[in-house]
Formats: structure tokens, sequence, C-alpha cells
């Protein structure tokens, strides 16, 4: 997603793959994956429905200091 550069792409970006069969489009950030789907564009913002997975356990970060 990082080469989305409006609005109206990034909709139609979550939108395309919100598709079945297709993977939600995500982000991660730090130990966490943020998927997107149901999209609606409004004036100025989007409302998408979202599911938020820990994809890394904080406890496997205690006993490895290198992905910390």
């Amino acid at each position: 997603m990082n080469e989305v550069k409006s609005l109206d792409n990034l909709y139609d970006y979550i939108r395309m793959l919100d598709g079945e069969g297709y993977p939600n489009a995500f982000i991660e950030a730090g130990n966490f994956r943020i998927s997107f789907h149901s999209p609606h564009i409004c004036d100025g913002f989007i409302e998408s429905q979202v599911k938020i997975e820990l994809i890394k356990s904080f406890e496997s970060l205690e006993h490895d200091p290198e992905q910390q």
C-alpha cells in the first residue's frame, strides 16, 4: 500500500482485494497485522472494517531480543 497516493486509489486497492479468493489489503504495525475489508468511501475519508491479528507473540520477543 506504500505506492497508493490518493484516497480514491486506496479505496480502489482495498475494494479490489476484498473479493473472494484474494487476501485482504493489510498493513503491519509492530507485532500486528491490520487487514481491511468492506470499505466505503465518504466525503474525505474511508470507512472500513478491520481485523487486527498478533503476528509475533510478545513472549517470543522476550526470548529473542534481536526482534524487539
